[in-house]
């Protein structure tokens, strides 16, 4: 899957540095590759190198994903993710395009309905057990 603003190796890498939220600065240090290689790559003025592209994978990226537009931008730790998980991971990929406040925004109306979901799932079950206690 693309994302938009992935048309090139260099905007991808931009997105995925937003998307877990570093500065270049912060991803150069994360990275262990100088910023001016970040700078550079990110610009596509360089195609970045092996030993480059083994430093980004280990930030998370999928480099399936960073070098050519296609597949999930995440790294996978399964074989398959759940449908869910996608879907969120493709939402904070989207998110990383919005301001702090407006993502902020999101999350904290995320978080209450997430709470009320647990919540009536916990009133549900002891509702369940009552209902087995009378039977």
């Amino acid at each position: 899957m693309t994302y938009k603003n992935s048309e090139t190796l260099g905007k991808r890498l931009k997105l995925w540095r937003k998307f877990i939220g570093k500065n270049q600065i912060e991803f150069s240090e994360l990275s262990n590759i100088g910023i001016a290689i970040i700078r550079k790559c990110e610009s596509d003025a360089s195609m970045p190198g092996g030993h480059t592209l083994i430093a980004f994978a280990n930030t998370g990226v999928n480099i399936h994903w960073l070098l050519t537009g296609e597949g999930s931008m995440v790294i996978s730790k399964q074989a398959s993710i759940r449908p869910y998980n996608q879907r969120m991971i493709d939402l904070g990929i989207e998110m990383a395009e919005l301001s702090d406040t407006t993502c902020d925004d999101i999350l904290v109306e995320m978080a209450i309905k997430v709470k009320n979901h647990l919540q009536l799932q916990k009133i549900e079950r002891s509702l369940e057990a009552i209902r087995k206690k009378s039977s």
